[in-house]
């Protein structure tokens, strides 16, 4: 078909026609210099029509690019197969959740002769490594299926984008075709970054996460203050997430270790602000009992139903000895006794035992915890040696000081007596300010865990005020100004002034707080603020060791604090499901379900110690993140299959295995030269219009 141009051309040339004329010398002239353009034209033409032809006859034979039909077949390739175990993917969907149908895929993708991958070596990744730090490793398909255990959500700190890099390393390794098969719900933690550049081998992404993620759930569970006092007031704060416009209903319960209801507070409602999240406040009261089980919950069902209910371990303080000297003046010891115990004794639960003497002890009895001395003089210097003993060794040291005894210090004390005293001070003392100045109070560490609970918009630090003080800058290493003073008389002495009211200092293990003056009602107000006595008490029992060790996340290393443990090294581990484990150390490494695990002593079966295993917050994060965008580099077009389901994994492959038509380019050229055909053609005729005149205008045009 496409030589039937020049065959036409060929057959039926058109000659050129005779006119008789009188003379032809002119007509021959004209004639010879454009026979050989006309010949050109004549040629290009029949070349252009040739073309034409040719290319229509390519384009009805569809033209198309094979170059996908590699995606038939997994037959000698090498896979690995990386399944999302997370806990965000036991979100359900009607009666099946994401983890059924990851392992429902991956099961496919294996069994079966028509399965992808039954020719090929595949390795089976999960969210986490194995414990036992055994490496993944190439298996047939079928040794696969044989020996598939169900998939358990688990938890750990490894991100599910770390764990496919380590897989395309793996494959990077293994010569053929390479299968890089992901299977998640695409949780946004997961894949802060898109994943790496794999051009090696096909990637597959199995994007399950819900089309309608809804739902709620209780992120954290926070309690203020950190060391709460039983028969005191304390307050919940429960973060709870969902959808802006939405609400829910939420309890809050106490119980004892071992299940025991001990206090119901009434539900409270939560309505979740534009961002999704808001915090719950809840007042309890705790009861007299050493170790508590806080648990809030979410009144109706989730589709993350682990999330919608969480619990936290509370330890109340252990029962701390105050000793509170006795000075010159009597009523100082008084203020601060009512301070630390305003029930003097009544309440068996109150975790602070004040006990008052008239002296320091010669010997500072072992099971001391505090000192409380308002000083009226400096102590001489076996007394200041025994204060900072008992500092040194873990012990804690309140000091108020007496409005002049800055004098003293310049006047009266020898060198050796303020080097001691020095260690235990913020810094020297320095000349009183003008007596006729009030000064403020104002906080100066508000992030310290002393005003854990007591810093609100009611908190009124300011209406502390004070008129006389021990000046001090507290510049010496290790102290911490946690109440400042400021003048009320800025003309006079600058607000910016660097005295402080409270200072604490770390010295060995122990710590020292200073008042800047005594409790007294012509010195200061102190005592009239609702923030004193708080303060107070927490200064005498600060946090324990173990206060960080209570509540962990699963897939976290449970462990044991505090000194009093120092000297135990074997435990027994009872965890919720009532197993037992042997522990040597102060560790505990084999934690897989969440729950209360119970320390015992195992010479006496006695309980030392609990550990509340939470499953991890994060995982309730219903916020996911777009498989383009985690595949934005993945690989050259044609190498990446996204897929919802498994029957859409196959249609998307049989697509690619199919000819892909490529008539774009060709039919681009048809249609050019077409016009160019036309345009050509065109030009011809008016050619030989222009060369071949017609006998009457030759005639008329004649001199003869």
């Amino acid at each position: 078909l496409a030589g039937l141009p020049v065959l036409w051309h060929l057959l039926f040339r058109r000659k050129s026609p005779v006119v008789l004329f009188s003379t032809l010398r002119y007509i021959r002239s004209s004639v010879q210099q454009t026979a050989a353009r006309k010949r050109v034209h004549r040629w290009l033409l029949l070349l252009c029509r040739v073309l034409l032809l040719a290319l229509l006859i390519f384009v009805l034979a569809q033209p198309v690019k094979r170059l996908n039909a590699r995606w038939s077949t997994g037959d000698g390739a090498t896979a690995a197969i990386i399944i999302d175990d997370s806990y965000s993917m036991m979100f359900k969907q009607g009666q099946t959740t994401l983890m059924d149908k990851a392992e429902q895929i991956a099961q496919e993708l294996l069994r079966g002769p028509d399965a992808p991958l039954q020719g090929a070596q595949v390795a089976i990744f999960r969210s986490q490594a194995s414990r036992s730090g055994t490496p993944e490793t190439l298996r047939s398909s079928p040794s696969i299926i044989s020996q598939w255990t169900p998939i358990r959500p688990q938890a750990g700190p490894a991100l599910l984008s770390e764990r496919v890099g380590r897989a395309m390393e793996f494959l990077k390794k293994h010569e053929g075709p390479r299968w890089l098969i992901v299977i998640s719900d695409l949780q946004a933690r997961e894949f802060p970054h898109p994943l790496p550049m794999f051009p090696e081998g096909r990637t597959v992404l199995f994007d399950l996460h819900p089309d309608q993620a809804t739902g709620a759930s209780i992120k954290q569970i926070e309690l203020h203050p950190e060391n709460p006092l039983p028969g005191i007031g304390s307050d919940v704060a429960v973060a709870v997430c969902g959808h802006a416009g939405d609400s829910r209903y939420m309890s809050v319960a106490v119980f004892d270790p071992d299940g025991k209801l001990l206090q119901q507070v009434p539900p409270a409602h939560a309505a979740f602000s534009a961002d999704g999240v808001v915090s719950v406040p809840i007042q309890v009261q705790l009861p007299a009992q050493l170790w508590m089980v806080l648990t809030a919950n979410l009144q109706q069902d989730e589709p993350l139903g682990w999330a919608r209910s969480r619990t936290q371990l509370v330890r109340t303080p252990p029962r701390q000895v105050i000793v509170v000297v006795d000075s010159s003046d009597p009523s100082d010891a008084d203020r601060f006794a009512l301070a630390l115990d305003p029930n003097r004794g009544s309440l068996a639960a109150w975790p602070l035992d004040v006990r008052r003497v008239h002296e320091l002890p010669a010997n500072i009895a072992g099971g001391t915890n505090v000192i409380v001395l308002p000083l009226r003089r400096w102590p001489d210097a076996n007394e200041s040696s025994r204060l900072h003993d008992f500092v040194i060794n873990g012990g804690t040291l309140v000091l108020a000081l007496q409005p002049g005894l800055e004098e003293a210090w310049r006047n009266s004390l020898s060198v050796a007596q303020k080097n001691l005293l020095a260690d235990l001070l913020p810094s020297s003392p320095t000349a009183e300010p003008d007596s006729n100045n009030t000064f403020q109070a104002d906080v100066a560490a508000p992030d310290d865990p002393l005003f854990n609970g007591l810093i609100n918009e009611q908190s009124h630090f300011e209406t502390i005020t004070v008129r006389r003080f021990v000046p001090m800058e507290g510049s010496s290493a290790g102290t911490t100004k946690i109440l400042a003073l400021h003048s009320s008389n800025s003309s006079t002495i600058p607000s910016t002034s660097s005295y402080g009211l409270l200072f604490r200092k770390k010295l060995g293990t122990g710590q020292v707080y200073t008042w800047a003056t005594l409790p007294q009602s012509m010195y200061t107000t102190l005592p009239a603020n609702a923030r004193f006595l708080p303060m107070m008490v927490m200064m005498c029992l600060s946090p324990h060791a173990e206060a960080q060790t209570l509540n962990v996340e699963l897939g976290q290393t449970l462990s044991l604090g505090g000194s009093r443990f120092a000297g135990s090294h074997k435990f027994q581990v009872q965890g919720p499901q009532q197993q037992v484990y042997e522990v040597s150390g102060h560790t505990f490494e084999q934690a897989e379900v969440p729950g209360l695990y119970t320390w015992r002593n195992p010479e006496d079966n006695t309980v030392v110690a609990y550990t509340n295993v939470q499953l991890p917050s994060a995982e309730s994060d219903l916020t996911y993140i777009p498989a383009k965008e985690v595949l934005s580099g993945t690989g050259p077009e044609g190498s990446v299959v996204i897929a919802r389901s498994f029957d859409e994994f196959k249609t998307n492959m049989k697509q690619l295995s199919q000819p892909e038509p490529q008539w774009r380019t060709p039919l681009a050229i048809v249609l050019f030269l077409l016009c160019l055909e036309a345009l050509m053609g065109s030009r011809s005729r008016r050619t030989r219009q222009a060369v071949i005149p017609t006998p009457t205008a030759s005639r008329s045009s004649s001199p003869f």
